[in-house]
């Protein structure tokens, strides 16, 4: 007989979440529109930035990418997504000053900020890291930039996730995020009730070659992770990982119309994409 316990495989890295805490009504999003640094000198603003550990993305500061702990692979990644994600919105046909965005667990604001210095001028971000929606702030003061659209926190693991925006969008970004579901598939539903035209999607999707003997050919695996939600505050969670066809299936499922595939970035191409390990979709509502 073989038995398996939470403690022989998780040991403490497990976070419970009663079901509870995925159906409790919040009420919508708290919008801040003003910068929290915006009267900060611009020297004490950098100092800061340069002084955090664990930076994601270089964010076109100077000196940033040789910081202490600077998540360099990560960076690499972004640059080539950032490229996809202009060749996504591109296909797409979409009008950056005139379409409304919403950049979801957006991170540091990477594609969020990089959108909004390409001419978009509605753009809203919600992310749960509250270091995160920090580092955002100040990267925006820093770099002076103008102030456009709407940041809040939200825990997208909530089952009505989409309600609680108080809106939808033209285009809905999830990069990087889809792949850190306990829910993928109820999230993806959240995802197409947030968005009017277009989701670009960016996730871990590796492609099994014997995979074709699954109906529908796609494959979900589990994989053991965690989230920073603040501080001294982790969550240990368990993700349901699909791969690319059984990504591209459930944003059918959940209501799109449409999937379509980015080439990999030329200019600064990454092997994640190159490989297949992540892909880039567009979903067509």
């Amino acid at each position: 007989m073989t038995t398996w316990t939470r403690a022989t495989l998780f040991g403490e890295r497990f976070t419970h979440r009663p079901v509870e805490e995925f159906f409790q009504r919040r009420g919508r999003v708290r919008w801040q529109r003003r910068n929290p640094y915006r009267k900060e000198p611009l020297e004490a603003v950098r100092a800061e930035i340069m002084s955090g550990r664990r930076w994601r993305y270089h964010h076109g500061i100077d000196g940033l990418a040789e910081t202490s702990g600077f998540y360099r692979a990560h960076a690499g990644r972004v640059d080539s997504m950032l490229e996809m994600l202009d060749g996504a919105l591109g296909a797409a046909g979409i009008d950056l000053p005139g379409a409304s965005i919403l950049d979801v667990a957006a991170a540091e604001g990477y594609a969020a900020n990089h959108l909004i210095d390409r001419g978009a001028t509605d753009v809203d971000v919600v992310e749960l890291n509250e270091g995160n929606l920090q580092r955002i702030w100040q990267i925006r003061a820093l770099q002076q930039q103008a102030s456009i659209g709407r940041v809040g926190r939200l825990d997208v693991e909530r089952a009505d996730w989409a309600r609680a925006l108080g809106r939808t969008y033209d285009v809905v970004l999830a990069l990087g995020i889809v792949y850190h579901m306990e829910n993928p598939m109820l999230w993806l539903r959240n995802l197409y009730a947030a968005t009017k035209s277009v989701a670009v999607v960016e996730s871990d999707t590796p492609i099994y070659p014997r995979n074709a003997r699954f109906r529908g050919y796609g494959v979900t695996y589990l994989h053991r992770d965690q989230v920073t939600l603040s501080a001294n505050n982790v969550r240990y969670i368990t993700e349901f990982r699909p791969d690319r066809q059984a990504l591209a299936e459930m944003l059918l499922a959940a209501g799109f119309q449409r999937v379509d595939e980015v080439a990999p970035a030329t200019v600064t191409p990454c092997r994640y994409f190159d490989d297949g390990e992540n892909s880039m979709l567009i979903a067509f509502r």
